[in-house]
């Protein structure tokens, strides 16, 4: 319920809403990042043009580093995703 208090691995104690805010965050970049990368985008060119500018407010550690590991984590899933190429 509401009232509900998560303790993340790492970061402070979360309610329901930042938990939920924090889905709607990390699925709109998800949805970003495969679609540059249906663009043929790479890491690198997802890197260079500043792919997660737009949430590095409520982003944390280093961008660049972010980008380069999930790029891979999502071809790892590429036949879920519907294919890339």
């Amino acid at each position: 319920d509401d009232q509900t208090r998560i303790i993340p691995a790492a970061g402070p104690v979360m309610t329901k809403a930042d938990l939920q805010a924090s889905y709607a965050t990390i699925t709109k970049i998800r949805e970003k990042l495969v679609a540059l990368m249906k663009k043929g985008q790479g890491a690198q060119n997802m890197i260079d043009a500043n792919a997660v500018d737009e949430f590095k407010d409520v982003m944390p550690g280093d961008a660049r580093t972010f980008l380069y590991v999930t790029y891979r984590g999502l071809w790892a899933h590429a036949r879920e995703l519907g294919g890339i190429v």
